[in-house]
Order: structure tokens, then sequence, then C-alpha cells
């Protein structure tokens, strides 16, 4: 990775680029995982959990439209393709989004905790972390009546040193969390303020490029990260994907879910794709960088992030962000 490539990872991580280029440059820790993680039936189609991230809704939306309606849409794409997703909630966003939590609700999908307020792990104390997790967490049982079970870390960022990552999932636990991990991250997020320009500018042609590429790269980071598990687990594991609510998912979910299935895949809940053994592995990483679960378990080659920092520029570079 290079100055500029490190340069980009570093405006979504909040890692200045040296850091980052000195993280990479350093000999990786990382061990192959044992028989008990590796071993899995030769004939099972592959599967994935579907997240959401960042409730009750982020970003804008094309003139005429309303968060309501984009929330129905991607609901209705969930429900279409009997899809039993998760949405992690950012508890500040509640208030500002009156009754549209209630949809998610209503609709019967898994509720998590992705803090009250988005907070950068290292860039906060830890005291005030905790009320941030803890806090969001007690608000979300109280809206369900029932316990949540799943953490999210804001950006996947779970701490730049070994002790601040350990500090921080004890806090999760005593929280009554367990954390969501995702193995495919992936980089969608970039294209969210072009496509809503293109909309807003009634750019019909760019929003339609916008919509399929935001698709495309979807496709390939989830095959992208199946091929990272053959490789560095030595088989096909239960993924997660990580999406976000936003502008993009309520016009092109049902499209993206419609050709995962055409590629074989079975949906699965996070629940189901976190018992796979793989999600039981130590966490071999300490950094600035949010990370998929696949790089944080397994050997990793010193370039094993360059996939996804070629996809954030290629798509920034493309649509101009």
């Amino acid at each position: 990775m290079n100055e500029r490539s490190a340069s980009s990872f570093g405006r979504r991580f909040g890692a200045p680029a040296a850091m980052v280029l000195a993280l990479l440059a350093a000999p990786c820790a990382l061990s192959r995982a044992g028989d008990a993680a590796t071993h899995t039936p030769a004939t099972a189609p592959p599967s994935i959990a579907i997240t959401l991230d960042d409730l009750p809704f982020v970003g804008g939306l094309g003139p005429g439209d309303a968060r309501p309606a984009a929330t129905g849409r991607i609901l209705e794409a969930l429900r279409r393709h009997r899809v039993p997703a998760t949405g992690f909630v950012v508890c500040q966003r509640i208030d500002d989004n009156p009754g549209l939590l209630t949809l998610w609700m209503q609709a019967g999908l898994e509720l998590g905790n992705h803090s009250t307020t988005h907070a950068h792990l290292d860039a906060v104390a830890l005291a005030d972390w905790t009320e941030d997790v803890c806090g969001c967490g007690e608000r979300l049982a109280a809206l369900t009546g029932a316990r949540v079970r799943w953490f999210r870390y804001p950006f996947l960022q779970t701490g730049a040193a070994i002790a601040r990552r350990d500090s921080a999932l004890a806090i999760v636990r005593g929280c009554g969390h367990e954390v969501a991990h995702v193995s495919v991250d992936t980089g969608e997020w970039v294209l969210v303020k072009p496509y809503v320009a293109a909309l807003e500018a009634g750019d019909r042609d760019r929003a339609r490029a916008i919509g399929e590429a935001y698709i495309e790269h979807l496709l390939a980071a989830i095959e992208h990260y199946r091929e990272i598990a053959r490789e560095r687990v030595g088989r096909d594991v239960a993924q997660v994907l990580l999406l976000h609510a936003n502008a993009l998912a309520a016009d092109h979910l049902d499209a993206l879910l419609a050709a995962i299935e055409a590629r074989g895949w079975r949906f699965i809940s996070l629940a189901e794709a976190l018992d796979d053994p793989v999600y039981s592995l130590p966490d071999l990483y300490a950094g600035p960088i949010g990370l998929s679960w696949l790089y944080r378990v397994a050997r990793a080659a010193d370039n094993a992030w360059a996939w996804d920092d070629a996809q954030l520029r290629a798509l920034a570079e493309r649509f101009g962000e």
C-alpha cells in the first residue's frame, strides 16, 4: 500500500497515513486456524447473513423521497427474499427519525447495538465509551422488550492497542452483548453521497451507474472474502455481510439480494452465521483499521488489505468522492 492508498484508509478509519503504512510494513503474527475451524461438509451451499448498520437511517435521499418510504423498500426487499437480517442501531438517531425504528420492529427483524453516538473507540475515554455502548443497549432493550444480544463496533474499530482492544471487549461483554463480527467488509459507503447528489441533480444516467457499481462492488466483495476464507482458513465459512440503511440499499437491495441468490448463496441469520467455529478463533489483530474478521484470525500477507484499498480508491475516483 502506498501513501495515497494509506490516506484513503486513514480518512475512513481515523488513522494517519504514516500509521497505516507502518502497520502494513510490520511482520504479521497471524496463525492458521485449527482443525475445528476448518472442517465443513464439502456439499454445503455457501451461506451469508445480511446485516445493516446505522439504523434507523443514514444519509440523504432524492427529491420527493422520504425515510419511511425508503425504509419500507429495504424491508420489502428483505421480506421478498426471506432474509432474516439484523439491523444495528445508532441510538442517537432514533430521536431524529420519529417512528422509523418502529418499522424495523414491526417487520420482526432483530436489532443490535451500534452505540449511542457512533463514537470512535480510540478517540474517547473508556468510561465515556462504556456509557455510549451500555446506554444504547439499555434503551434498545426498553424499546423492544427483549435482551439485545449483539453489538457491532463503530467503524469496525476494536482498539489500536492490545490493552485497549481487550478492555473494550470486556466492556461490551459487561453490557450483556456479544460481538457481531463482519467477514465481508465493503466500501459501499463511499457511493452514498454521489448517488444522492445524482438524484438531486436529476442525473438518471449517473445514478444508474452508481447503483450498478454498488451491486458489482458488493458481489465482488462477497467472492473476494470467500476466497480469503478458503486461502486462510481452509474452507468456506458462513459469511456476514455489512451494508448500511441508506438510499442505495433502499433503491437496490432487492436487485442485490436477487443477484446473491442467483450465485447460489443461502441467506441465514446472524446467530446461525456466528455459530461457525471461525468466529470463535482468537482475535490476533490490534491496530487503527477496521477489518474483516477473516483478516484478524488467520495468517495474512503484508498486502492483505490491498484489494479493499483498491476497491475504495477505484469507487472514489470513478464517482468523485
